[in-house]
């Protein structure tokens, strides 16, 4: 019987964010471009907009439920839904609470959906559903305004400043690696900035690049050759804000292509494609039902520090396969408590799911209670 479910759960309960140890998908903004949610009733709400930004993980699953179960439904509708869901949440925690509350509830009174042969609540597929259709999905610019927004004043010997950008990523990709990949094959950089002028460029590498402006986020990317030449060789590569009308450019921050890191050497001999080998990986034993590393949900936390890893990766945990989130040092997941209340050992691997190759990890072993 398969688990009733996925390990990575989207939103799991709120006051675990507090927790140093946790692995939640919204620890850090993620790449995540601006789109048409930004449009709807949504953007007055940063709360909303701050967790829909750091939903990670999620892309294969919105696919997966719009291509089955959920075939039909639109952004609108969804975003309605959620709405109506929230109602007067107005901080990020009251947000969490309230959706964590609703996936709880969901799981307990059976309203789920089917997807990719795992049973998630009918919230984490709408919310996985929403994070995809806003992914590709980018809004028009909207139209400049008929006069031109001055600079805001600068202290002596600093740059002028057209609009603060409080955050932005991702801020750098290895050698030959597109990053954050759109639908149209660009990838994608964002910017957050509230109320930036609708006429100002993002420049890279002292080039203009096309950009989209909304009310909270300024997007843009690598396109073309000037993408493909910046993708290919390793380097620092200045970021900027250009304001056309005034002349102004502001300094942002520098986008890094990092030397393609050594790939790992496969049990057959042969050379991953994306896979790097892992320097370090842990916990690697618990006993029967007591997960190591204990999350909030109760499942049991692993971490592997590897320099590279391919964007649709998967844990192998004996024959289970689970999602992995990403972060600073490599890769993280979840380990469901049902998979580790039986004594034994459990192969550990890694595997990219888009070409099929494993990389063998090690050996988990629960000892007996």
């Amino acid at each position: 019987m398969r688990l009733s479910r996925r390990n990575w759960i989207l939103l799991s309960v709120a006051a675990g964010a507090a927790a140093g140890a946790a692995l939640l998908p919204w620890q850090r903004i993620l790449t995540l471009p601006a789109s048409r949610w930004f449009a709807s009733g949504l953007d007055a709400n940063p709360a909303v907009e701050a967790v829909l930004l750091g939903l990670d993980g999620t892309v294969d699953i919105g696919q997966a439920w719009l291509a089955g179960e959920g075939a039909g439904r639109d952004l609108d509708a969804l975003v309605d839904g959620l709405e109506a869901l929230l109602g007067e949440a107005d901080s990020r925690e009251a947000v969490e609470a309230a959706l964590s509350e609703r996936i709880r509830r969901e799981h307990a009174d059976g309203t789920l959906c089917d997807v990719d042969g795992w049973r998630l609540s009918r919230t984490e597929c709408e919310l996985a559903a929403i994070r995809w259709l806003a992914f590709g999905s980018l809004a028009a610019a909207a139209s400049a305004p008929a006069e031109a927004q001055s600079a805001a004043e600068t202290e002596p010997g600093k740059p002028p400043t057209i609009v603060e950008v409080s955050n932005w990523g991702p801020r750098g990709t290895e050698q030959g690696s597109p990053f954050n990949v759109q639908p149209d094959g660009h990838s994608g950089l964002w910017f957050a900035a509230v109320n930036a002028p609708s006429w100002v460029k993002i420049m890279i590498a002292g080039r203009e690049a096309p950009t989209t402006v909304l009310d909270r986020v300024v997007t843009s990317g690598l396109f073309g050759e000037d993408g493909y030449r910046i993708l290919s060789t390793p380097g620092s590569y200045p970021i900027e804000l250009f304001d056309p009308v005034s002349g102004i450019r502001q300094p942002i921050g520098e986008f890094v292509v990092h030397p393609r890191a050594e790939r790992a050497v496969l049990e057959d001999g042969s050379r991953a494609e994306s896979l790097c080998p892992v320097s370090a990986w842990g916990p690697d034993r618990t006993r029967a039902g007591e997960p190591a590393n204990a999350q909030p949900d109760g499942s049991m936390g692993l971490w592997f520090r590897t320099a590279c890893a391919p964007g649709n990766v998967r844990l192998l945990f004996g024959e289970d396969r689970l999602s992995m989130t990403r972060s600073e040092f490599g890769l993280t997941a979840r380990v469901p408590l049902a998979l580790i209340e039986a004594a034994g050992e459990r192969r550990i691997a890694l595997l990219d799911v888009d070409t099929g190759q494993e990389m063998a990890v090690g050996l988990f072993r629960i000892d007996p209670p």
